[in-house]
């Protein structure tokens, strides 16, 4: 939302994290085996999204966050 030049919008979904990787915490999490996580979805120029990770970067440096970038093929609205 901090920047709608790079990220006109996106979608926001709740996940669950699995795996080695996944640091287990709280009661909850150790009981379930997952980890509550949210996903985040967004559509772009690969250089606007190359630098929009650059900003979560330094804003967060610390944070947990996975991610991928993959081609997309078209996109649009029916």
């Amino acid at each position: 939302l901090a920047s709608p030049d790079l990220v006109r919008g996106f979608t926001a979904s709740p996940a669950q994290g699995h795996g080695s990787t996944i640091k287990l915490v709280e009661p909850d999490e150790l009981v379930s085996g997952h980890s509550p996580r949210i996903q985040i979805q967004t559509v772009g120029p690969e250089a606007q999204m190359r630098e929009i990770l650059t900003l979560i970067k330094s804003a967060l440096p610390r944070a947990n966050v996975f991610y991928w970038l993959v081609p997309v093929m078209a996109m649009g609205s029916l």
